[in-house]
């Protein structure tokens, strides 16, 4: 299993980060930060990133306001 936020998500063979976070529902847009088992992904590398079972997704939404 593959956790993206807290949805869990069915490993397999091959997936890459992007797929991983479209089957989870989540949205991806210019103010999206992704982290992989700790790490800040580039967002050029999302269809390049393969995960691994037990990986951990953090798909966070970056706000600015006052």
């Amino acid at each position: 299993m593959i956790k993206v936020n807290n949805t869990d998500i069915k490993y397999k063979e091959g997936m890459t980060l992007i797929k991983a976070i479209d089957e989870s529902g989540e949205v991806i847009d210019q103010y999206t930060l992704i982290m992989l088992n700790g790490k800040i992904i580039d967002k050029d590398e999302l269809d390049e990133k393969y995960v691994s079972d037990k990986s951990e997704i953090k798909v966070l939404k970056v706000t600015d306001g006052g």
